[in-house]
């Protein structure tokens, strides 16, 4: 007997034409060097095992105790790291996901109706079509062009503004593109979303790692009149042995209590962090200075950064 499947998940999961040159010129016997490779475990670095593997043996991690927030001492460590980023942001306003894909789970039933639309950038990051579809979210397009660096297009991104958007994605430093929303482009972005009524989602993902120093400060304090300000991070730490996320919800006006109830909401739904990940998680985030490698520090993050939104 065959079984039909829900339509969201009917993804053509058949051999690109990009895997099949990879499969066969290994199988020529032909060296490849993977410069796609993210996952620091994998790359050589020399980590103290010790180090990484003492917090999950943390004796407070024996206690069951969810908090569909996280623990307190691991928002605060989330705190602490944005501080680092001259960001304040209160430890309440937190709230913990296992992963960067979980918190745009979140964000995407927060803000979406299904059918509703999430604007996002192209060229970006294809996990977000995964995503979108899971959530029953349609994702629309907005292009960056390049001139002597890669710029949003703010006309293209205006003219595809619907009555069924609700939230533009900016990742901030873009992947693949490495471009980084500058100031203006930050203040146009909070301009367009305060008129329309929209969520600002920045994913700061690769915000330790800007192809030039101090190019990408965070912008997850946002300033724009009536905005109300939430920040998601992914954060792999190889010296905490854990992958975790969170969702951060800022000051300011909008529907900010409403906004930090209902991504709680969702984490009473799940529990999907556990204490020793949210121990981990700490650990790895006290543990050295945000940009340093693992070859140096110990600490050596693979995905890290942060997404947030901003209401208009």
């Amino acid at each position: 007997m065959s079984y039909r499947f829900s339509a969201r998940t009917g993804w053509d999961v058949g051999e690109s034409g990009f895997a099949a040159a990879i499969r066969e010129t290994r199988a020529a016997g032909r060296e490849l060097v993977d410069l796609t490779v993210s996952n620091p475990t994998v790359c050589g670095f020399d980590y103290d095992a010790g180090a990484v593997l003492a917090p999950l043996a943390s004796r407070e991690a024996m206690t069951y105790d969810p908090d569909p927030r996280g623990m307190r001492f691991a928002r605060e460590a989330v705190a602490g790291y944005y501080g680092g980023h001259r960001a304040d942001v209160d430890p309440d306003s937190v709230v913990l996901t296992t992963s960067t894909s979980e918190g745009y789970g979140y964000l995407f039933r927060l803000l979406c109706d299904a059918g509703d639309e999430v604007l996002v950038a192209r060229p970006s990051y294809p996990l977000f079509d995964f995503l979108a579809d899971l959530e029953d979210v349609r994702l629309r397009p907005y292009p960056l062009f390049y001139d002597y660096g890669w710029w949003i297009d703010f006309a293209e991104l205006e003219r595809r503004i619907g009555p069924r958007t609700k939230a533009v994605v900016v990742v901030h430093p873009n992947n693949p593109t490495g471009h980084a929303t500058g100031a203006g482009e930050r203040g146009r972005l909070e301009e367009i979303c305060a008129r329309h009524g929209l969520a600002l989602i920045v994913d700061e993902v690769f915000l330790d790692y800007p192809l030039e120093e101090g190019e990408a400060g965070e912008l997850c304090s946002g300033s724009a009149p009536g905005a109300d300000v939430c920040a998601e991070r992914d954060e792999q730490d190889c010296r905490a042995a854990a992958d975790e996320g969170w969702v951060d919800r800022g000051a300011g006006a909008g529907g900010g209590s409403t906004a930090g109830n209902g991504a709680a909401g969702g984490g009473c739904g799940y529990l999907s962090v556990g204490e020793r990940a949210d121990a981990a998680g700490a650990a790895g985030l006290a543990g050295g200075e945000a940009g340093d490698s693992g070859a140096d520090s110990g600490a050596g993050e693979g995905e890290s950064g942060a997404c947030g939104w901003r209401w208009g």
